[in-house]
């Protein structure tokens, strides 16, 4: 795998990411339900807090575990184990950095 290749399945999983985030908000929450998800997490128990920000609330927590999935499906037969934590985090840092630039 070249580092083109490398740079390319993050940059799609960085859109996965975003994308999935404002599906799951907007979409599924705010329309189909009719709840609003807070930014703020003050009012939320310890429990829902750490199964909703990794899985669809929060971009930058996402990189876990979406990060991970796409990881082992996509990469894994082409890079060491040991390069599965600086993927997780550059998804992160990718996630801040277009989260700042391209959503509300």
């Amino acid at each position: 795998m070249s580092a083109q290749d490398l740079l390319t399945t993050l940059i799609i999983s960085a859109a996965w990411c975003i994308g999935f985030h404002t599906f799951i908000k907007k979409v599924v929450f705010a329309e189909i339900i009719g709840y609003e998800i807070e930014d703020k997490w003050e009012g939320y128990p310890w429990y829902l807090k750490v199964i909703m920000k990794p899985l669809f609330a929060c971009p930058y927590c996402m990189a876990s575990i979406h990060g991970t999935v796409i990881f082992f499906a996509f990469v894994r037969g082409y890079l060491p184990l040991i390069m599965w934590v600086p993927f997780c985090i550059c998804l992160c840092g990718l996630n801040y950095f277009l989260t700042q630039f391209f959503t509300e």
